[in-house]
């Protein structure tokens, strides 16, 4: 769906910066450095810009949201 949004609002720096989170999560770097560098150069919001430029030198951290859920559900039904 973000790649939908992006042909119907190239130029919208958040939806850049999103697509490029989702390029992350899924392993294609090289999109996501891609779309964080475009989202910057679309100039957003004052706020978002440091937010940008710290995933296009770091990238995002690791969500470990998911694994610790299944983790925690996992113990959860041991010993019941």
């Amino acid at each position: 769906h973000l790649e939908r949004a992006i042909d119907l609002k190239p130029e919208d720096p958040t939806i850049n910066d999103h697509l490029g989170d989702a390029y992350w999560r899924v392993g294609r770097t090289l999109e996501a450095k891609f779309q964080w560098a475009h989202a910057r150069d679309l100039k957003p919001e004052p706020d978002e810009l440091p937010k940008i430029e710290a995933k296009l030198r770091d990238g995002l951290p690791e969500d470990t949201s998911n694994a610790a859920a299944a983790e925690k559900k996992k113990e959860d039904g041991k010993g019941g």
